[in-house]
């Protein structure tokens, strides 16, 4: 049976990193269980990618950088921090990337302020 590999970041910024970690996991036999790949479904994003990390994942990686990722209406945690916390609640493993702080990005993918604050707590 093939590892199911739930692959959690923001989305624009790091399309390309998310194209080569997807490339990867599969090339390692596993399944990419990415956002790209959920179609249609009758749940909310959030709610969405919390079933699947509870009941189709075997494995968690999350690819973080400059940005904190959206915040549904209502909540106070971005989705990438949630999914992340998901994973640890049922006790997935993680593999986190974090990028080099040397490596050059687009000033359009930094987020400053509030969410600045929130991704250096998270």
């Amino acid at each position: 049976m093939a590892y199911r590999v739930f692959l959690s970041s923001t989305f624009t910024d790091l399309k390309e990193y998310r194209l080569i970690v997807q490339n990867a996991i599969r090339q390692l036999g596993a399944v990419d269980v990415s956002m790209e790949h959920f179609g249609a479904r009758d749940e909310r994003p959030l709610a969405a990618c919390l079933n699947i990390i509870q009941k189709d994942s075997d494995l968690f990686v999350g690819i973080y950088a400059h940005r904190y990722g959206y915040i549904p209406d209502d909540e106070v945690l971005s989705i990438t921090e949630m999914e992340y916390r998901a994973a640890t609640d049922f006790n997935l493993p993680r593999f986190i990337y974090i990028i080099d702080e040397n490596q050059p990005w687009l000033p359009a993918y930094i987020d400053a302020g509030d969410n600045k604050s929130k991704l250096d707590t998270f």
